[in-house]
């Protein structure tokens, strides 16, 4: 969904539902068309990562914020883990990038934005790796009161790259703020994909 990600973070200041509900009136003629190759190429990925896995190794919801709680309940005492993360963002944290950003204020409050860097304050090096597939077009720069020891992030724009990878648990979002309505069943669509792949 980038091209209608980049249209939410260039022009849309409030709510995104409300926004989305009438977006047409506000700008008649403007479509937000996802990339269904590449949403075709993420179902197959996907469905090939959910293969053997339970339905209760799959966790859908609206929101990356749960990432944090899903984590803590997944990752036991004295375990090391890993995430990958298939977003436009890469939800280390939006602060304004200026002198007056600290690390305590930008993992103050656990959000959509920031849940890795809030996990990574949490968990120190039992967190070992964070590889994060980006669109082309997204903002690839951290900010700058992240601890060096703490940037673990390794951006990838190729999902070929993520071949040959491992999941125990799969985290799927859907975050309809970001996604026009009418491209939402998309996501029912992939949820449906993944649960009977998984229930085999």
């Amino acid at each position: 969904m980038a091209p209608s990600i980049n249209l939410y973070n260039n022009q849309i200041q409030e709510d995104g539902n409300d926004i989305w509900a009438c977006w047409s009136q506000m700008a008649p003629g403007v479509i937000c068309m996802p990339d269904l190759s590449k949403y075709a190429l993420l179902c197959t990925y996907l469905g090939d990562t959910v293969e053997g896995l339970h339905l209760n190794d799959l966790y859908f919801c609206d929101s990356h914020t749960e990432m944090v709680t899903k984590t803590r309940e997944w990752v036991k005492p004295n375990q090391t883990f890993n995430i990958c993360n298939i977003d436009h963002h890469h939800d280390t944290g939006y602060q304004p990038n200026d002198n007056n950003e600290t690390w305590e204020k930008l993992v103050e409050n656990p959000g959509c934005g920031n849940w890795v860097s809030v996990l990574k304050q949490q968990y120190g090096d039992r967190f070992l790796s964070y590889v994060w597939l980006a669109n082309e077009n997204s903002d690839f720069e951290l900010r700058s009161c992240i601890p060096e020891h703490y940037k673990i992030y390794k951006p990838t724009t190729d999902i070929y790259e993520l071949a040959g990878l491992h999941f125990d648990k799969v985290f799927v979002c859907c975050s309809t703020a970001w996604v026009p309505p009418d491209y939402r069943y998309l996501f029912e669509s992939m949820r449906f994909l993944l649960e009977k792949i998984a229930n085999k």
